[in-house]
């Protein structure tokens, strides 16, 4: 009866190890942060989780997740933009399988453009890639902008 028992934890501990190998091989190779930085063909994003500043944004909805991964984007920031005030949040960016990736998101003070950032081993300096921000712009993506960029809402989350 012992081996029996043995036998059942056995099998049961090497199901767990694999299905852990198997998640911390896909969260290892997860190319999140690159293929939303880089809106590569196909990708979009589930949410999107901003912290810093004391302030805190879960991002869910679908025009502002959609306009954010697919405008276009410049892995150069224009010269014009150089001296622009920025204020900076990590980001979690989660593809549709939930997977995350880490993204660091300037935000243009002016509300004009807003620049990523996501890193790749070796290189300890982020890829940058920046968008402008259009007058086609979902309304929400404003309202979001309006409460990240606003010192009154430390220690606010922002509701959708």
């Amino acid at each position: 009866m012992k081996t029996r028992w043995k036998t059942i934890a056995v099998i049961g501990t090497v199901i767990i190890a694999a299905c852990w190998l198997r998640w911390l091989i896909v969260v290892a190779t997860s190319t999140v942060a690159k293929d939303f930085c880089t809106a590569k063909p196909g990708f979009m994003l589930s949410k999107l989780e901003l912290h810093g500043h004391g302030r805190t944004a879960r991002v869910t909805d679908k025009q502002i997740l959609e306009y954010l991964v697919l405008e276009l984007k410049l892995h150069q920031i224009p010269t014009n933009r150089d001296n622009i005030r920025a204020i900076t949040y990590e980001a979690k960016a989660f593809n549709l399988n939930g997977v995350p990736g880490t993204v660091e998101v300037y935000l243009e003070s002016d509300k004009a453009g807003i620049n990523f950032g996501y890193f790749e081993a070796p290189n300890p300096d982020p890829n940058l890639a920046w968008m402008g921000i259009g007058s086609n712009a979902p309304a929400k993506l404003f309202r979001l902008l309006d409460f990240l960029l606003s010192d009154e809402n430390s220690g606010e989350e922002w509701k959708e």
